[in-house]
């Protein structure tokens, strides 16, 4: 029974050196699920905010500077990284879009999030006689 063992070999070491390889692996795929729930999360604001600037700046009353103001309001605390806000009219309709990058967790990773609402431009129309 001594000469199997003696044959088989030593596997001292062999858990460290297995936990050393595959730690890095389960941490590295753990950040990418929280990089992840971050890129989700930056753009449900990107979409608010570009839908509350949307509306805002089609009110009756709207302009594109305060649709862009209302977007930067709401985007405060955002997980969303160099916002930017551009909020646009012709005579039918405003567009806000969105764009800013998630922060970045895991090193390399910069997922771009763009966000684009539409509204139709509030008008005074007389009721006909």
């Amino acid at each position: 029974m001594r000469r199997v063992w003696a044959r088989r070999g030593n596997d001292t070491g062999a858990a460290t050196s297995t936990l050393a390889i595959v730690t890095p692996a389960v941490l590295v795929l753990l950040m990418l699920a929280v990089q992840a729930g971050l890129f989700w999360h930056a753009r449900q604001r990107a979409d608010a905010a570009a839908t509350r600037a949307a509306a805002d700046a089609a009110q009756l009353d709207g302009s594109t500077a305060s649709g862009e103001a209302a977007a930067q309001t709401f985007l405060a605390g955002a997980p969303l990284e160099d916002a930017a806000v551009t909020v646009t009219h012709d005579a039918d309709h405003a567009r806000a879009t969105v764009t800013g990058t998630t922060p970045a967790l895991v090193p390399g990773v910069v997922w771009q999030v763009t966000a684009v609402a539409e509204a139709p431009l509030e008008r005074f129309v007389p009721e006909p006689d």
